[in-house]
């Protein structure tokens, strides 16, 4: 049995001990949208590989009531429940040992929050055409948030099939990867909707999402995967059509992409779903593809081009307007023609800002004035974190279409400073990146103004975060961001993170694998790479190459070796 959560030697890696092994899951969950809570069941079959009476998986940010074992030998409660914060680990002992070659039922009841950090199991905002802030339920799991929603054994390679079923009120629509199999009442308002069975997969691939959802549906053609295949775009009420244009581009690929392969669709359906509070672009979960909603609903901007009568279309567009003075309320006004003058007192405030909480699919352009007051607002923490975002996904896409100076989105930036959310700094590196990449081939002068500009945005934040998590139990969002702000700040070119970085580098080639954690060492060797020559490359290089090491690392390392800035490495690289 391997006896520690740090299973491979060769890095510091958290891999769960191998004395049990996930075959099947069958996950009951019962979300409140009032209470923003919601409770659960997981039955999990086990594959017991050696005899045992510990058992060790995944768990973050939830509260266990109980655990239950049971096999042909013996059932029993757990002796002990305990979490392991660091590792995001739950440890469950019983009172005797369970035989090897066999196989056991593990059953747990947990409970837990919608939270609102986009990850895991969490709750998405929008307004509905009333007005009225209205709240679903819906998951964000790659790479390692499945155990911030239900207890389970969160690695890829952990592979099972899954039952879901989702307790939920009769009015609202519940989705998972898989078609309904039944939906049962349960005579309290609520009903039970249950899926059919995956097939074998990652937890990283697993989604549900509950709330108030219309839809619009099509069928491919079956031609190339021997059966029509259902598809059906969802939205929040009212936007259904405008995932028109998704809807039939998906019942083309689906037909053209198993006719390219030679491989037919595997799952009964695929649904797309536009979320409103959404970290990524979009994420490929099986049979319920989720999608930031401006990557789904909006069809102009999806290939540039309207039809005569869509361009003489007059959409009503909600304008959210909020202020200093009134940044809780929602405002009811609405654009209904390509033009008008809003009769808004703003002169008493500090800032304003249009689209609250970003839920509307548009983009907002403000004079340099009101960019400058925004600033500020984001500098004070006056503003929430969907604005936040909004604010300089707004100002980044502007400048890069030519409709505003890039000046306006630099001075966003710079109010970024004290920013603690690794969601907001994820779509601030996003934005840089895609600057730097247009001025790639710029003026010297130019790039050496943008790696400034970098330093003082990333420098700080390392200094702040340090290279250690600073607590027992740190959270994984910490973790990460902290790997965001060492990338920002030395491919910028800090001379003080370079060289920490280098010192470490150099003492993970001597053996010492603890001075990276997961996520910093895809961070290090990038930068190392950059910053270095021919003896950084052939190291990184030697880590991919290594059989050894764990496929998503190789992989990692593959990828650094790309941000070589020698001729001679890159052309060898090709």
């Amino acid at each position: 049995m391997c006896t520690s959560a740090a299973c491979n030697a060769t890095e510091e890696r958290e891999l769960l001990p191998t004395n049990v092994t996930p075959i099947h899951y069958d996950l009951l969950l019962a979300p409140d949208l009032d209470k923003l809570t919601y409770t659960g069941k997981v039955s999990i079959k086990l594959r017991i590989n050696e005899a045992t009476d510990k058992i060790v998986l995944h768990a973050n940010e939830l509260e266990i009531k109980d655990a239950h074992l049971a096999s042909a030998a013996f059932e029993a409660e757990a002796t002990s429940i305990a979490f392991e914060k660091d590792d995001e680990t739950l440890h469950l002992a019983f009172a005797q040992q369970v035989p090897a070659s066999s196989e056991a039922t593990l059953t747990i009841s947990f409970s837990s929050v919608l939270n609102d950090l986009m990850v895991g199991f969490y709750r998405s905002t929008y307004t509905d055409a009333e007005g009225n802030v209205k709240f679903m339920a819906t998951t964000q799991f790659e790479p390692t948030d499945a155990r911030r929603a239900f207890p389970c054994w969160d690695e890829p390679m952990q592979k099972a099939t899954f039952d879901i079923t989702l307790r939920v009120k009769e009015q609202l629509v519940a989705l998972s990867n898989m078609d309904v199999s039944k939906t049962e009442s349960t005579g309290d308002g609520l009903k039970e909707v249950s899926f059919s069975t995956t097939p074998i997969m990652s937890t990283y691939l697993l989604a549900f999402v509950v709330g108030e959802l219309e839809y619009i549906e099509a069928e491919t053609s079956g031609k190339h995967n021997g059966r029509p295949i259902p598809c059906r775009v969802y939205t929040t009420p009212g936007k259904s059509e405008k995932g028109r244009f998704a809807l039939d581009v998906t019942v083309k690929v689906l037909e053209y992409y198993a006719d390219v392969f030679g491989i037919a669709y595997p799952l009964p359906k695929l649904d797309q779903i536009a979320i409103n509070d959404f970290e990524s672009g979009a994420m490929e979960n099986w049979g319920l593809i989720t999608y930031r909603e401006v990557a789904l609903l909006n069809r102009y901007l999806s290939n540039g081009k309207a039809t005569d009568a869509e361009d003489q279309t007059v959409w009503w567009v909600p304008l959210g307007v909020s202020t200093s003075e009134t940044r809780t309320q929602n405002s009811s006004e609405v654009l209904t023609s390509r033009e008008a003058t809003l009769d808004t007192d703003v002169s008493d405030a500090k800032w304003y800002k249009l689209n609250k909480d970003t839920v509307g699919i548009y983009r907002v352009k403000y004079p340099p004035g009101a960019v400058a007051n925004l600033a500020k607002a984001i500098s004070a923490g006056d503003l929430d974190i969907n604005d936040r975002i909004g604010i300089i996904a707004d100002s980044a896409s502007l400048a890069s279409s030519g409709h505003s100076n890039t000046s306006d989105f630099l001075t966003l930036l710079r109010a970024y400073d004290r920013e603690t959310e690794f969601v907001v700094w994820q779509e601030i590196v996003l934005r840089i990146d895609a600057l730097q990449s247009v001025w790639g081939a710029g003026a010297e002068e130019t790039r050496n103004r943008l790696r400034d500009m970098c330093c003082k945005l990333f420098s700080p934040l390392v200094k702040r975060l340090g290279w250690e998590p600073t607590e027992k139990g740190e959270d994984s969002l910490v973790s990460r961001l902290r790997a965001l702000a060492i990338r920002g700040a030395g491919l910028a070119g800090d001379k003080e993170v370079i060289d920490e970085v280098n010192r470490r580098f150099s003492a993970f080639f001597a053996g010492n694998k603890s001075v990276f954690t997961t996520d910093t060492l895809r961070t290090a060797f990038a930068v190392a790479v950059r910053n270095g020559g021919r003896d950084e490359f052939e190291k990184v290089k030697s880590y991919y190459l290594d059989s050894e090491n764990p496929v998503d690392q190789k992989l990692a390392a593959l990828s650094c070796l790309g941000f070589t800035t020698d001729p001679a490495l890159v052309d060898e690289l090709l």
